[in-house]
């Protein structure tokens, strides 16, 4: 117990005694431990625990039929089953199994009965049953499957804020737009439900009675998903169309014909947490892959920091082994000793690892669900706890005992260099260094594309810039007015004239606003077939935006080639981006400007090509088109993009006041298209952090990692350094042969991380869509300024030493 005290003491000495090589060897340790614990509690609560409140999520899938007209996941497309016909569609599909249907319908202002407003509440609409299907518990009040128009239900997170948890809340009054609803009982507070964006723990539910007949027009709806438990496998699209039969139904069977045979049918099938998890399995992977090698790096680190120390102890081993002591005792005793930098490294990265769990919502935004409640768990410090047992082994182990203990002691004179053995040094750095080439270049350069992406070269600005949509309130009730020329003319003039007025009214209030129809240029999710006129067999497909001359100079899209026509020409034509230009003409993109593409059989000439805007590629990278001189608003609403000269913190307030009795009540929604922009790029800006954490976090560990070691040679041979220099050696004689061999590992490892770079950066292209592909001269430039930096801390400690009177060296030796 004495000699297990001491060897505790020991090792606190080393400590606290060297800061210089301690403190940052706990700090490093500490860092990527809970990095990779942080990426561990995620997985476990995503994708190993149960999800909160949903009962037999494995017997859940969704689904949905919708219109083949955009990018990116299906479900979010016009959908061709709503509130409105889910009652015909569940007579259709009864045998499957239980069905709910599941619609967000966002913030909404309701007020309680003393008229203050319910901040932060999500709304939802709900089919009668769908709590059940789901298998939310009702807390409070009668089943869901009785549902009536005049009632709603609250999440208990909802009824304890406002409420209290008070049992009397059954029976009291909620208003929205002047209408009231009553509260019919309480579910308990779930955030795994399949929506975009995150879920708020506020909620209120909205459930009606499907219908078996059409109660009222039938319109496309983007956002709804129908959700089926049963416990049989899900059945292949076809099979769950033809069984549907839904343009068979007596359902604007003119209107859906229209739209199925001009755009297609598409049915989403998934299982329900899948889809709620999307890709966050691929993205936790890559990270605790990345997390997992900066782990080794920062273990590499330590090894040949100790390996350095057990060199230099060499006549304290010796004396040990004359005395009795066992390899394997003296084993132990260094693996107490090391204790004082495990538990330390060990504590604090369990507390970082708690305070980046805190900070996981705020950064991951609508990339990650579910990340309300993150916190470690017994598991985790069992986990973290096994690893210190693995280390403590591998740092014991990495001793070896000498063969002969008198022969180290006639060996271990002052004259004598004390070094690692003659190749475990070199291949420790270079396969650090390895490690880190490979971090530093894909991290390094993934990390400067994305960046440039969301920012410098996103081609567009988005300052002081809105997006307004009004829909009229003089909108005719049946929808298929669309499909009546002559109705449809005699309306297009009424809402053009509607239009004018609000651009006027606008633009007298703002003298320097710009007002714009359409949308913004990353909005773009209509994805169209192009064929080119002058090459019939070039065919593409690619995202289609309609908008006017004037939103390009609005939003400062620079145009690379051609013109752009006057803002008063009406004719129609097209305006592509680069890629899509390389398309037609990959030598010199100039060269498509003139050029006819053919859309739904009608030529269309291209008159310019602008920049890209990279970071609205798609999951198929695709091109980007947008088509001039189009009406561009629907029967129902007016977009506007509208985008002031400076500042205006209250212009949603004096807007609405402007426009009031045009849109007399109506819905009018008001976008930030700044805080668009960042919703839309929140993984990006994730994984741009994530990118950037380890980069530097590699590039950090690697410089500690060679310095510490090159400290400790110093330290070991300063005796023969002074004898040297004080014979008429040059300090830059003694700076190569000091330093030869570890920059030789360094080019070595620098040599293999190369190799491996360019192999695992090939492998990306598998998980993530939209990899940029990596140029030879970036991966040189990072691993330059790597060997640069690596090199300056490699020899900065034997300039500190050459610096000193070799008469002082000697008698500290």
């Amino acid at each position: 117990m004495m000699l297990c005290w001491h060897a505790v003491k020991a090792g606190l000495f080393r400590l606290l005694l060297q800061p210089r090589s301690s403190v940052p060897v706990v700090l490093s340790l500490a860092l990527t431990l809970a990095a990779l614990l942080t990426v561990a509690v995620l997985y476990r609560q995503l994708h190993l625990a149960p999800l909160p409140h949903i009962t037999k999520p494995e017997q859940l899938s969704v689904h949905q039929v919708n219109l083949q007209m955009g990018k990116g996941d299906s479900w979010q497309w016009p959908a061709l089953i709503n509130d409105v016909t889910f009652g015909q569609a569940l007579r259709q599909l009864k045998a499957y199994g239980q069905w709910g249907y599941l619609q967000r319908k966002g913030q909404l202002d309701w007020q309680n009965i003393d008229r203050q407003r319910l901040s932060q509440t999500d709304s939802w609409l709900a089919a009668a049953g769908t709590a059940e299907v789901l298998g939310l518990p009702l807390l409070l009040g009668k089943s869901t499957t009785l549902a009536n128009p005049d009632e709603l239900w609250i999440s208990d997170a909802l009824w304890q804020q406002q409420f209290q948890r008070n049992p009397a809340v059954i029976g009291q009054a909620l208003t929205l737009k002047q209408r009231q609803y009553r509260i019919a009982g309480v579910l308990a507070t779930t955030t795994a439900l399949p929506m975009i964006g995150p879920i708020r723990s506020q909620q209120i539910w909205q459930f009606f009675q499907p219908a078996e007949t059409l109660q009222q027009e039938f319109s496309l709806m983007s956002g709804t998903l129908l959700i089926l438990r049963s416990p049989n496998r899900q059945q292949p699209s076809a099979q769950f169309l033809r069984d549907l039969q839904l343009t068979q139904q007596p359902l604007t069977s003119k209107k859906l014909s229209h739209f199925a045979d001009q755009f297609g049918l598409g049915i989403y099938q998934r299982d329900y947490r899948q889809h709620l998890l999307g890709n966050s399995a691929t993205l936790l992977l890559v990270t605790g892959v990345a997390a997992g090698l900066m782990v080794l790096l920062a273990v590499l680190n330590l090894t040949q920091l100790l390996l350095a120390q057990y060199a230099g102890r060499q006549h304290e081993f010796a004396v040990e082994q004359l005395c009795g002591s066992s390899a394997t005792k003296q084993r132990l005793l260094l693996a107490l000793e090391n204790l004082s930098w495990l538990l330390p490294a060990l504590g604090l990265g369990l507390l970082l690892c708690h305070w980046l769990l805190q900070w996981v919502p705020l950064l991951a935004g609508t990339a990650l669900p579910m990340t309300d409640n993150l916190q470690l768990a017994g598991a985790d410090v069992v986990v973290a706890l096994g690893l210190l047992l693995v280390l403590l082994t591998w740092f014991s182990l990495i001793w070896r005992p000498g063969t002969s203990p008198l022969q180290q002691l006639s060996g271990s004179g002052k004259g004598t260099p004390r070094q690692l053995g003659r190749w475990t040094g070199p291949l420790l750095l270079s396969a650090q260094l390895a490690l880190a080439v490979i971090l530093v270049g894909c991290s390094g350069w993934l990390a400067w594309h994305q960046a440039g992406e969301l920012t410098w070269a996103r081609g567009f600005s988005l300052d002081h810039s809105y997006d307004l949509s009004v829909q009229l309130p003089q909108a005719p009730k049946d929808s298929r007015i669309q499909l009546d020329r002559q109705a449809y003319m005699q309306y297009n003039q009424l809402r053009q004239a509607t239009l004018s007025q609000l651009k006027q009214r606008l633009q007298q209030q703002w003298p320097d606003l710009q007002v714009h129809q359409g949308q913004v240029p990353f909005t773009s999710n209509i994805v169209r077939n192009f064929q080119s006129v002058q090459q019939p067999d070039l065919k593409f497909s690619s995202l289609l935006q309609q908008t006017e001359t004037g939103l390009f100079a609005t939003y400062q899209m620079h145009v690379l080639a051609g013109q752009l026509p006057a803002a008063t020409d009406t004719k129609a034509a097209l305006v592509l981006d680069e890629a899509a230009a390389r398309l037609i003409s990959p030598a010199d993109p100039a060269k498509a400007v003139g050029q006819q593409l053919t859309l739904q059989g009608k030529a269309l000439p291209v008159l310019a090509v602008v920049r890209d805007i990279s970071s609205n590629k798609g999951e198929g990278n695709l091109p980007q088109l947008y088509q001039l001189g189009q009406t561009l608003t629907d029967a129902q609403t007016i977009s506007l993009t509208l985008k002031f000269a400076r500042p205006e913190p209250k212009a949603e307030s004096q807007v609405r006041a402007l426009l009031q009795d045009l849109y007399q009540g109506q819905a009018l929604q008001w976008q930030d298209n700044q805080q668009e922009w960042l919703d839309r790029t929140a993984q990006s800006r994730l994984l741009l952090l994530l990118q950037l954490l380890f980069c530097l976090s590699s590039l950090v560990l690697a410089l500690l990692g060679c310095g510490g070691l090159s400290l400790q040679l110093v330290r070991q041979q300063s005796y023969e350094l002074a004898i040297r220099l004080a014979t008429g050696a040059s300090k830059g004689q003694l700076l190569w042969w000091l330093s030869r061999r570890q920059l030789g590992a360094a080019l070595v490892g620098a040599a293999i991380g190369c190799a491996g770079s360019i192999l695992l950066y090939q492998q990306l292209p598998r998980w993530f869509s939209s990899i940029p592909p990596l140029p030879w001269l970036a991966l040189l430039l990072l691993v330059s300024l790597l060997l640069c930096s690596v090199f300056v801390t490699m020899l900065w400690p034997a300039q500190q030493q050459l610096r000193r009177d070799p008469l002082q060296s000697l008698r500290s030796s």
